[in-house]
């Protein structure tokens, strides 16, 4: 099964070195997710300092996003890869809070319905993964989609993206 890969192209919390440790929960279970994905910020975890609990989007119209964009290590050979690489359940991923202007790409694996360039991505509630829009909405997060392009050795189909709301 292929996971979705994530290419940040131009990211203000990259430039800044502003990053979050986090442990992604599904109904208080903690859940693998992929790089790409948006989530919520919450609370410290359970005897951490510095690492938080991230969830799904649970109020889009509310909700600040923070993009998943762990670093990709792989050690066993047969599993290289970006398509391969994903976050296991109850390991630390890293996040960068998302700011109007920042560009990246992501797999389309990772978006509901068709992109349409132009038109826009925007996050769903109960959802990590992004779904299209043709207007920006009232969601608090919202990216144009500003080309279709592929991603990883395999080619995969992705999305460019600018965020225009954040």
């Amino acid at each position: 099964m292929a996971h979705t890969i994530v290419n940040l192209d131009n990211l203000k919390a990259v430039q800044a070195g502003i990053i979050y440790s986090a442990r992604y929960y599904a109904s208080a279970t903690p859940t693998a997710i992929d790089n790409g994905h948006i989530v919520t910020l919450g609370i410290l975890d359970t005897n951490e300092r510095e690492v938080f609990v991230a969830n799904a989007v649970s109020d889009a119209t509310a909700d600040k996003v923070y993009l998943v964009t762990t670093p990709e290590v792989m050690y066993k050979v047969d599993e290289i890869g970006l398509e391969n690489f994903y976050n296991v359940a109850s390991d630390e991923i890293r996040l960068h809070p998302l700011e109007v202007g920042d560009i990246f790409q992501v797999t389309t694996d990772a978006i509901t319905g068709t992109p349409v360039v132009g038109e826009y991505l925007i996050s769903a509630n109960s959802s990590t993964g992004y779904t299209t829009s043709a207007t920006i909405g009232s969601t608090v997060f919202s990216a144009q989609v500003l080309e279709s392009t592929k991603l990883g050795y395999n080619k995969i189909s992705a999305i460019r993206m600018r965020v225009v709301k954040a």
